[in-house]
């Protein structure tokens, strides 16, 4: 391959459509350098053009669309117990874990848009950030601490419940919490390339240390997910390490400020995959969003 020339136009220039405004000449700065009677290296025509319009985040919550998040919190015995200073479930009366830091850190954010799911059995949904948090610690309490660390049953019981939504009006945000490790990496990738397909879901993995092999595969930011050779729909998965934004000697608030930044940073390009792929485009904007005001995502 190589070059052959360029030009260069304008926008204003092209939407004229087809005819003496759109015929370019294409030069070759090296061919040019080289030939003392150089003219171009060939003439480029606009043939057609189109026009279409491109939906973006705001236009889809102000007509409506909203954003619900299910959590789930690593409970294996790697944690250690919540009685131990060194666990990550440490309840300190004085300040939240490193759990409850990050539930805080996105929550604050994406509880103006709607309501909190967290899809306990008993009861699928919590009041607010407040009912999250007391959700997780009356949990922690109740539970023994084991294993193995499955990601694949949470994201496939989300996402059955994220696929039977059929409104157009509804994105799910799956935050996992846990401490690194995952135990069943085939089902997980099947999980997600499934959900890519069927779910308004984006999945976001949060662990305690930084990126590892087995995480790194879930993040793919250049590249497809694939699995049983079946190729993921969209890009709906994000991994972070909560460690590298609360190291000791580092403000704590501005820690999760950017911690939040960076786990939302992507939902609008998630987002908006999934309604282009699905055809979902913004409805008349709503007078009220269940009450609560919008606030856009955005990214500078």
């Amino acid at each position: 391959h190589d070059v052959i020339g360029e030009f260069t136009t304008t926008l204003q220039r092209l939407v004229k459509g087809p005819g003496p405004d759109n015929v370019y000449e294409c030069h070759n700065t090296k061919k040019a350098a080289k030939k003392k009677n150089y003219k171009n290296s060939g003439i480029s025509l606009l043939i057609a053009n189109r026009k279409s319009r491109r939906n973006v985040h705001h236009r889809l919550l102000h007509g409506g669309i909203q954003l619900k998040m299910a959590a789930a919190i690593d409970f294996t015995a790697s944690n250690e117990d919540f009685i131990q200073l060194t666990s990550l479930h440490y309840l300190n009366p004085y300040q939240p874990n490193m759990y409850a830091r990050v539930l805080q850190a996105v929550g604050e954010i994406i509880l103006d848009y709607n309501r909190w799911v967290n899809f306990r059995d008993d009861d699928p949904c919590c009041d607010g950030l407040e009912g999250l948090l007391q959700a997780y610690e009356n949990t922690l309490r109740a539970v023994s601490l084991f294993g193995p660390t499955n990601f694949a049953p949470v994201i496939n019981k989300v996402a059955k419940h994220a696929a039977e939504v059929k409104d157009g009006a509804t994105y799910y945000v799956l935050v996992i919490l846990t401490d690194g490790v995952v135990t069943d990496m085939p089902q997980t990738k099947q999980a997600i390339v499934q959900a890519t397909r069927t779910a308004s879901l984006g999945f976001k993995a949060i662990a305690r240390e930084s990126k590892g092999e087995a995480m790194l595969e879930f993040d793919t930011d250049n590249s497809r997910l694939s699995a049983s050779g079946v190729m993921a729909q969209r890009d709906m998965c994000q991994f972070v390490a909560f460690r590298d934004y609360y190291a000791s000697g580092h403000n704590m608030d501005h820690g999760q400020a950017q911690l939040a930044k960076d786990i939302l940073w992507d939902i609008p390009d998630q987002f908006l995959a999934y309604m282009k792929n699905n055809n979902i485009k913004p409805r008349q904007a709503a007078t009220q969003l269940n009450g609560s005001s919008a606030r856009v995502i955005q990214q500078p």
